[in-house]
């Protein structure tokens, strides 16, 4: 599907050095919209465990930063959404975005780099096959002007050192409005 995330509905990009603002502009556009939120995590992929939920969820706009932080300090690229359903546990809170390195070699300097690297590697299999430090976001809806869609979701799929994926799909409540 690979299509510009600043101008196509449905698109899906690499976590690189010349990619991250677009992508965090996106996530923010979203997650601000003052819809609630669901949230469906599943660690550890390659365990075959179904994703947990988290329903009821909403930014955490009281906490330090109105509940977002985005960060781009060195080789160290960032963006969290705290999201909350409003309890005062600590199981309450939910976080959602991405932390990703972009050193010298590290693959991740350019979204070109990163997707040759994510194609020229499996999701799952031997260790030495397997996708390695790389993340890979996918958005339906949130483009400026759209209006809300009850399919509208981002996935952030991230590969750790290991090669070890979790996943994380947050969709949003119907509603009326646009982005």
């Amino acid at each position: 599907m690979r299509r510009d995330v600043e101008t196509d509905d449905q698109a899906e990009a690499m976590v690189a050095a010349d990619s991250h603002q677009a992508i965090a502009a996106r996530i923010h556009r979203m997650v601000t919209a003052g819809r609630g939120m669901v949230l469906a995590v599943r660690e550890f992929t390659y365990t075959g465990r179904p994703a947990v939920l988290y329903a009821g969820l909403r930014l955490d706009s009281e906490h330090y930063g109105g509940g977002l932080a985005v960060s781009d300090h060195g080789d160290q690229l960032s963006f969290s959404a705290r999201l909350t359903n409003g309890g005062m546990r600590i199981d309450d809170v939910r976080w959602f975005g991405y932390s990703v390195r972009t050193f010298q070699h590290s693959g991740n300097e350019s979204e070109e780099q990163a997707w040759q690297r994510f194609r020229a590697k499996r999701a799952e299999g031997d260790r030495s096959e397997r996708r390695h430090n790389m993340t890979h976001v996918e958005f339906v809806g949130g483009l400026p002007g759209w209006k809300w869609q009850t399919t509208d979701r981002i996935t952030i799929t991230d590969w750790n050192d290991d090669g070890v994926a979790s996943e994380w799909v947050l969709g949003f409540e119907p509603g009326e409005g646009s982005w």
